[in-house]
């Protein structure tokens, strides 16, 4: 029986190692992009809120009821992305991302966008 080159299988062994790396490293920056679009969306939702606040500024009711139609959104699909997305874990990254996002649209678009819509209504 012929002894097998133990190089050859390493650099085998090695190569196999780096195509599944790659292929985590691509998942890790999908997941990356989809929480930092959810960050971004509930920012948008959540100034829309606030925005539709304004019109019923003395009904404390409204008030309480919007914020928690918001977490319930949030919650729900943030839940959805985890099961989907990450089976079910929640990772560290994937929470910096959503917070990134909300961050990137308070300091570059929230001007922008609060300008659209009260220009609209």
């Amino acid at each position: 029986m012929p002894i097998k080159n133990p190089v050859k299988n390493c650099s085998t062994l090695l190569l196999n190692e780096e195509a599944i790396m790659s292929d985590f490293t691509y998942h890790q920056g999908i997941v990356m992009i989809f929480f930092v679009l959810a960050g971004l969306g509930f920012s948008i939702l959540f100034d829309i809120f606030g925005m539709l606040r304004k019109l019923f500024r003395k009904n404390k009711w409204i008030t309480f009821l919007s914020d928690a139609i918001f977490w319930l959104i949030f919650t729900i699909v943030v839940y959805i992305m985890n099961y989907n997305l990450l089976d079910g874990e929640i990772k560290a990254y994937a929470i910096l991302s959503s917070i990134f996002g909300f961050f990137l649209y308070y300091m570059l678009t929230r001007a922008f966008i609060r300008k659209f819509f009260n220009r609209k209504s």
